[in-house]
Formats: C-alpha cells, structure tokens, sequence
C-alpha cells in the first residue's frame, strides 16, 4: 500500500521494461527536491521533454505509441480538472470545477 502523504510517480509495466521505470524514479525524484512545487510546476514536469522520447516523462515512439493529452486534478477547497490535448499546440487548457463531495455540509 502507498503513503498517502508521500509523493509517488506511476509508470505502466506495459510501456515501460524495469530500467525506464527506474530512470523515470530518478527523475521525478530530483524533481521533488525542488523547495515549493505547486500544480504548475507539476503540469510542467509532465510537460518536459527529454533526449529519450522512448522513456521519458513525455514519449513519441516510432510505432506510434505517443503521449497525446495531459489531465491534472487539483483539489484544495474547490476541485479542478485541468486537461490539455497535446497533440493540438493550439489548443488551450480545459478547466473544469468540480463540487468537492468530501466536504461536510453544515447540519
């Protein structure tokens, strides 16, 4: 079972062998050494582009395996869902809000 209150980065075992995944660990792991990391920044790592479009955080493979669209959900007092169609440089984010269901209503 995952920490909750820890970080975790996911890579699907059927995109990526045991040495991607690990590769892909070493990189979000330096990036959460950055002092302040806020959803910004967190869209912009998935964001990044890297020399190994095979592995990377972001990925464009020669059989046509790519990475087309990027979707955040950010919840603090309200919840937003942020998605981004990547395979559209033109294309402006989606922001949806949405009712925080966890929060206790006054009785």
């Amino acid at each position: 079972m995952l920490d909750i209150n820890c970080p975790h980065i996911w890579s699907s075992a059927t995109l990526y062998d045991k040495s991607a995944r690990e590769k892909r660990e070493q990189i979000f792991q330096k990036f959460l050494q950055n002092e302040k990391i806020s959803d910004e920044d967190i869209l912009d790592f998935h964001h990044q582009k890297t020399d190994d479009l095979e592995n990377g955080i972001t990925i464009k493979r020669q059989n046509t395996i790519q990475t087309i669209s990027t979707t955040q959900l950010v919840i603090s007092d309200e919840m937003t869902l942020k998605h981004y169609d990547r395979l559209n440089p033109d294309s402006k984010p989606e922001k949806i809000s949405l009712k925080n269901e966890t929060q206790t209503s006054p009785s």
